[in-house]
């Protein structure tokens, strides 16, 4: 009696052997033997049971991997490893910090807004630091723009140099709106009216004194010509001069940088 292909089949697969080898022993008429095959078999219920296992112990260590996680960021301590030990022990932490009396509670917030007091205002001392360097160079760049602006076209040594040697001796700031010029800390002010001289004016002087205008005999030159015929023999002279004979004018107008202009030039011609 002869086998079916289907147990045939399996016996092959279990064994490793040919169908055809398994058939040709049988039909030999002689004791023939499969050798074991290696290793252990499982039954159905077996690989389920298995499975089963693997699966729990995957679990677990996942369970365990995430507890670790939370403890870390939660900076709990305590001994159990399951997700259950985990919310018990979080439950007791807040029902601790809640149980507390409303005074305590006061204190951890004031503490805490201090807390949020202290950064915010070391951010805003960082920013106003940050302001005041870039209003800083931004200042002393229009002043620079400024003074570059007002100078004669035609000057014995650079026009950055000469800027830069103006800013050594005086101090030009802002004020109400409004640039003054300072030397040594004090406002340079008209003797008579107490009020600060214009900008121009202490530049448009001072490169005439160091003799930095192409024409001009030097530093230390005396100037004995001025408006209307009298004699103003420095800027402050002739401002006051024209003052005079300019009343409710201001020295900002077209009439005075004209008459300035005028003196100026008398002065070189002298």
């Amino acid at each position: 009696m002869a086998l079916n292909k289907e147990t045939l089949a399996w016996i092959a697969e279990l064994t490793g052997v040919k169908a055809e080898d398994i058939t040709a022993k049988i039909e030999s008429g002689n004791e023939e033997g499969l050798e074991k095959p290696q290793g252990e078999f499982f039954t159905d219920d077996d690989l389920s049971k298995r499975d089963s296992s693997k699966y729990r112990e995957g679990k677990e260590a996942g369970s365990e991997m995430l507890v670790k996680d939370l403890k870390k960021e939660y900076g709990y301590e305590f001994d159990g490893k399951d997700v259950k030990s985990f919310m018990s022990h979080h439950d007791s932490q807040l029902k601790t910090k809640y149980s507390k009396d409303s005074n305590s509670r006061v204190e951890e917030l004031e503490k805490d807004l201090s807390k949020q007091k202290e950064t915010y205002e070391e951010e805003i001392t960082g920013y106003k630091t940050q302001l005041a360097e870039l209003s800083g160079k931004y200042r002393g760049e229009t002043v620079r723009n400024t003074l570059l602006s007002i100078m004669p076209k035609e000057t014995t040594i650079k026009p950055d140099a000469i800027v830069t040697l103006f800013k050594s001796e005086y101090q030009v700031e802002e004020e109400e709106g409004v640039l003054v010029v300072k030397k040594n800390g004090e406002t340079l002010k008209d003797s008579k009216t107490a009020s600060p001289l214009e900008l121009q004016n202490v530049f448009n002087e001072y490169i005439e004194k160091e003799g930095y205008s192409k024409g001009q005999s030097g530093r230390g030159g005396v100037n004995d010509y001025g408006s209307g015929g009298n004699v103003a023999k420095d800027l402050e002279s002739f401002q006051d001069q024209w003052k005079s004979q300019n009343p409710g004018k201001s020295t900002g107008s077209p009439e005075y940088q004209k008459d300035y202009a005028e003196w100026r030039n008398k002065s070189k011609a002298a």
